[in-house]
């Protein structure tokens, strides 16, 4: 129904959009620098706990060559005492014989316990190899000093690096949180701000209209008094035809006065037969846009007794921008026909408008209903935008678009048949 090749021209460009598109690029630069910052610091992290380590080992070499136990013992323990992470010492055959901060105590008389102690030195060596513990002694005979392997220390890293691992990957979410209520709360505030705007102008409209409207009716109200009966036959006839004419133009005037006035605030819903609502536009639509004239055929299909509640003057303008969408779609079809259908599907009316028209691209498809958006040389885009907010805020419903380029478009209006509470 929407005439295609003129979308750059005439489609209103979304600031929303740009300004989403620049918080998820801070977002991804954020989370690189988060990344690279964090990787660093658990590389120096590692870096350290395998250079202390190291040296654990080695002045654990020392002391055990060396010939005063009492100081061996003493280092040893405050050596022991500085480690803050997951440590188990293992003889050369890979008996357990100490272990430190693992959580479990070593009870080399408890198989649990030391099975437990077994997994934990496993997972240990998968991260990191294990330090090998020497010591060293002259031999009398050569003279020569030799190394002997005694003990393996086996350690993990610090729970401090598990913690660094995730902070990333929290800041990111902490910051897309963060980022996703803002844009929430701009399009909220955007939202009202157009809801406003859109009272406001509706209003204003509706109020610019109505004041020459009743003048209008009272000048005619005058022109009626006149005696056209002392008029010739020829003018009598013109200024009756007159008449008339402006009277259906001031009736038009106040139909789209009131139709403004209601758009600004949410209308009075009352429970009326859609079939004959619908019946009633489509009959109107036939005259307004010359459907005979312009070689269209229209086939309608109404499912009698459809009552729920609506705003008829609302349903009727959603209907009349429909047909007009599918006949500007018609221009160049050499095919021209609309289909009405209106029915019931469990709590559900339906209503149905498809032509056989020119279809609509897949790539603007969804930007069918934006405010400002059109294909047409004249026009403002505000008519599916107006169908879209009636059936969705006004009426609870949703409304839907089926196109195939080249072969035509359907529009699905859905109205629940019972008030959402």
């Amino acid at each position: 129904m929407v005439k295609i090749g003129r979308m750059r021209r005439y489609a209103l460009r979304r600031p929303g959009s740009m300004a989403m598109l620049y918080f998820f690029i801070g977002v991804v630069i954020i989370g690189i620098i988060t990344l690279l910052y964090s990787h660093l610091i658990i590389n120096q992290v590692r870096a350290e706990v395998k250079r202390t380590s190291s040296a654990y080992a080695t002045l654990s070499t020392l002391l055990i060559s060396s010939r005063i136990p009492q100081i061996s013992e003493m280092l040893a323990e405050e050596i022991g005492e500085t480690i803050n992470f997951p440590t188990i010492i293992t003889d050369k055959t890979g008996e357990i014989i100490a272990a430190k901060n693992t959580k479990v105590e070593l009870k080399p008389d408890d198989p649990a316990s030391m099975r437990e102690l077994k997994r934990i030195m496993e997972e240990m060596d998968k991260s990191n190899d294990p330090i090998p513990i020497y010591s060293y002694h002259m031999n009398p005979n050569t003279k020569e000093i030799e190394k002997n392997l005694m003990f393996y220390f086996h350690y993990k890293e610090p729970h401090l690096i598990t913690l660094l691992l995730w902070l990333p990957i929290l800041e990111i979410v902490i910051i897309v949180l963060f980022l996703f209520l803002g844009i929430m709360s701009y399009n909220n505030m955007r939202r009202s701000e157009r809801e406003a705007l859109w009272a406001g102008m509706a209003k204003e409209t509706a109020h610019q209209i109505g004041t020459p409207v009743s003048s209008l009716i009272g000048w005619l109200e005058i022109l009626k008094e006149i005696e056209i009966k002392k008029l010739r036959v020829k003018d009598r006839t013109m200024v009756e035809k007159a008449l008339s004419e402006i009277e259906n133009d001031i009736r038009r005037l106040k139909r789209i006065s009131t139709r403004f006035g209601s758009i600004g605030e949410k209308p009075n819903l009352k429970k009326q037969n859609l079939s004959t609502v619908v019946k009633k536009a489509i009959d109107y639509s036939k005259k307004r846009f010359k459907l005979d004239r312009e070689g269209i055929s229209l086939e309608e299909r109404y499912e009698e007794d459809i009552f729920i509640p609506l705003n008829e003057e609302q349903i009727s303008w959603c209907i009349e921008n429909l047909v007009k969408n599918s006949v500007f779609a018609l221009e160049k079809s050499k095919k021209k026909s609309i289909t009405i259908t209106v029915k019931r599907i469990n709590q559900t009316a339906v209503i149905s408008i498809r032509d056989t028209g020119s279809g609509i691209e897949k790539s603007i498809r969804r930007h069918i209903f934006n405010p400002g958006f059109t294909t047409k040389r004249y026009g403002w885009g505000f008519g599916l935008s107006l169908v879209k907010r009636i059936v969705e805020e006004f009426h609870n419903g949703r409304i839907k678009v089926n196109s195939k380029v080249g072969e035509g478009t359907e529009f699905v209006i859905l109205i629940p048949t019972k008030p959402i509470k």
